[in-house]
């Protein structure tokens, strides 16, 4: 994903983590103007994060990037205030949009994350 990313002339990686708790203190560090978030990570999950770092940080974008999506998740993020939710299995196609579209300010869910 990160090249994905680092392939767009007007974006820039800033940085990558492992875990949930990294996620919060790299997000309070570096200020990025979008996160891309995973769901599924070690310690603290990707819901609690957001959550956290949208608490410190409430004008912070967050996009959702997962192999698992259903209404749930979906909503759980939408309610905190994250931006946008990809699946994994679409990101080539999605990510780009998403992040795009998070920057802007507006929502972005890709085909299939509610299933």
């Amino acid at each position: 994903m990160q090249r994905l990313i680092a392939n767009e002339k007007d974006m820039t990686v800033v940085g990558a983590v492992g875990t949930g708790e990294l996620a919060v203190q790299e997000a309070k560090a570096l200020r990025p103007d979008v996160i891309v978030m995973d769901i599924i990570l070690p310690g603290i999950n990707g819901i609690e994060a957001t959550r956290q770092i949208l608490n410190q940080q409430p004008r912070s974008r967050i996009v959702a990037l997962s192999n698992h999506s259903g209404h749930t998740l979906v909503q759980s993020l939408l309610l905190i205030g994250g931006l946008g939710y990809v699946r994994k299995d679409n990101a080539c196609e999605e990510l780009i949009p998403a992040i795009r579209a998070a920057y802007a300010g507006k929502q972005f869910l890709g085909k299939r994350v509610e299933e």
